[in-house]
């Protein structure tokens, strides 16, 4: 009886790569969803920084009192410039979630590449396990019918 031929699956190589790739695409990932994190905690600081502003400004405001017109037009532009800033960061934050998007789908079609060879490479082998169980019982068959000569041969 012969040894089982070990599986040697052709397109390994392919599928290693495909297992690199995709970790570095997950780490790739990883670093657009923590720099989206860090763009929005930025937005939601300037937006905190703004409704102070404009909370001390209605405050003043709002208590009847004279506002010395210089320190209302340096709260004016304050309120302004961070208007602006956080209009900027608005921009940086969508930038960086269609970053995050593009990184996501990116991994999803490397995800799917790697399954599609990681199936293949099942079937492969399941269709070697067959192929050895198959050879075994023609063996097995072989062997009996060594071991037990017709009895037409004999007459």
């Amino acid at each position: 009886m012969s040894t089982p031929l070990r599986f040697r699956y052709p397109l390994q190589p392919l599928l290693t790569k495909r297992r690199w790739d995709l970790d570095a695409l997950r780490a790739e990932l990883a670093a657009a969803r923590g720099h989206l994190a860090a763009e929005e905690r930025a937005l939601a600081r300037l937006q905190d920084r703004a409704a102070a502003v404009c909370g001390e400004l209605a405050g003043l405001r709002a208590a009847g009192r004279t506002l010395d017109p210089a320190r209302d037009a340096v709260l004016r532009r304050y309120a302004d410039s961070l208007d602006d800033e956080q209009r900027q960061q608005e921009e940086r934050l969508h930038q960086a979630h269609q970053l995050h998007e593009a990184a996501k789908a990116e991994a999803a079609r490397a995800l799917q590449a790697l399954r599609g060879i990681e199936r293949h490479r099942e079937a492969q082998v399941q269709a070697h396990r067959a192929e050895g169980q198959r050879e075994q019982i023609r063996q097995a068959d072989d062997d009996w019918l060594m071991r037990h000569p017709s009895q037409e041969a004999g007459t």
